[in-house]
């Protein structure tokens, strides 16, 4: 399985997307251990979707037919790297993706409003941050650049930012998405 992701909102470009292992996925609700090798973590939430079916060179008009499902995530990358390491240890280390074990259709997870919010505290949460579903365009548009450069197959994921916001996490802060009903879908404490 390859994993696709890219933090730049709202982009389609390959330039923007960097493939990731599959050593990255954590299932929600464990905690992340920052190794001492990272000075401090960033956290975005992500759209995952779920390629369905092989594809190498789509045409755009027949992008739609590439995926069924989407998810969502926490994608955590490393602020700053000590100059001896390489640049892709940024993104490409342990249990550096946080995802909902749900899959949902893109018209059933359009039905839902979901927010993220970081808990600095047990009893004290920031303001929550509305995560935004792209544009069934934008999910065609990111699948036909990739599978461009790209063989993709069944179960490989990309992923693609829910909003604009970047948080910065320290030890002992969580982060959690949720849904209006205030259902915790995705869960991740820093340690």
């Amino acid at each position: 399985m390859k994993l696709f992701s890219s933090w730049v909102f709202g982009a389609a470009e390959i330039r923007h997307f960097v493939a990731r292992p599959d050593n990255v996925l954590s299932n929600s609700g464990k905690d992340f251990f920052q190794p001492d090798w990272m000075r401090g973590v960033e956290a975005k939430a992500m759209w995952l979707v779920r390629i369905s079916k092989v594809a190498k060179c789509i045409d755009p008009a027949f992008a739609s037919r590439y995926y069924e499902n989407l998810s969502v995530g926490v994608s955590l990358r490393a602020k700053e790297l000590d100059s001896s390491l390489p640049e892709s240890m940024k993104e490409d280390f342990d249990c550096s993706l946080f995802r909902w074990s749900e899959w949902l259709t893109y018209d059933e997870m359009s039905r839902h409003s979901m927010k993220g919010v970081k808990m600095l505290t047990t009893d004290h949460l920031e303001e929550a941050h509305q995560l935004m579903l792209p544009e069934r365009t934008l999910i065609e548009a990111v699948i036909t650049e990739l599978s461009r450069y790209y063989l993709l197959k069944i179960g490989d994921l990309v992923a693609i930012p829910a909003m604009e916001q970047v948080w910065e996490m320290e030890r002992e802060q969580g982060l959690f998405i949720c849904n209006e009903q205030n259902e915790e879908l995705v869960f991740l404490r820093i340690k």
